[in-house]
């Protein structure tokens, strides 16, 4: 039921009241009927929402379980689909429609049936979809990956060889810093935070992994960086 589309539908309850329902079959309702508020429900979004005219009045949660019945020569059998939370449960009855044109679901009977079961209130909606029908709708193609992104180029006077330590440029000869032993320097810093004089330690194309003497090693468990 995967490729089925969200269902909107006004059904009629047992003492008269329409309610606009909101089945998403295997698809969670994220979005109310136009001009109508959306459901905030401790469930949080749920496969079948029912509103009146101004609000949502219930939100049967994000638990389903789906069974099957076989059909006969009468009745081509098709698909139960139940959506329940503490409180609430919507069972649909799908039945299959192979004259059916599309895999929109419709309604076959515009009155919901209201029973109580366990303390649970339960509304029995009855509908029709060919994908309810063995077969008649197979998954979706899985979606095309997305093209790789084009990767950003640099001026061709400057390419910089990431981890070799070299500036690399088109019209000089590279520069190459692994060969430079790593410098300590003693320099003010001054800001809004923290003064004073620090030690700087710049590695170059080398790793630091000793720090200054008297001082604690850096440890941010990713090793030792390049200052």
């Amino acid at each position: 039921l995967t490729s089925v589309p969200v269902l909107e539908a006004s059904l009629r309850l047992a003492g008269g009241q329409y309610l606009i329902w909101a089945v998403g079959f295997c698809h969670k309702v994220f979005d109310p009927p136009t001009g109508v508020t959306a459901c905030d429900s401790e469930y949080g979004a749920g496969y079948i929402q029912m509103f009146d005219e101004t609000r949502c009045v219930g939100d049967f949660g994000s638990a389903y379980n789906l069974t099957t019945w076989a059909g006969h020569e009468d009745n081509p059998g098709g698909v139960a689909y139940t959506v329940s939370n503490d409180a609430l449960a919507a069972v649909v009855l799908l039945h299959c429609d192979p004259l059916l044109q599309d895999r929109h679901a419709v309604v076959d009977h515009n009155e919901v049936l209201q029973t109580e079961m366990l303390g649970k209130k339960v509304y029995t909606l009855r509908l029709r979809s060919l994908c309810a029908c063995p077969g008649a709708c197979p998954a979706a193609s899985p979606a095309e990956p997305p093209a790789p992104s084009v990767p950003e180029v640099l001026p061709p006077d400057l390419v910089h060889h990431g981890h070799s330590c070299k500036l690399q440029q088109d019209t000089l000869e590279p520069l190459e810093l692994t060969h430079l032993p790593p410098v300590e320097l003693q320099l003010p810093q001054h800001g809004s935070h923290q003064s004073g004089l620090y030690t700087w330690v710049i590695g170059w194309g080398t790793a630091l992994l000793p720090a200054p003497r008297g001082a604690d090693p850096w440890s941010l468990g990713r090793g030792g960086g390049g200052a």
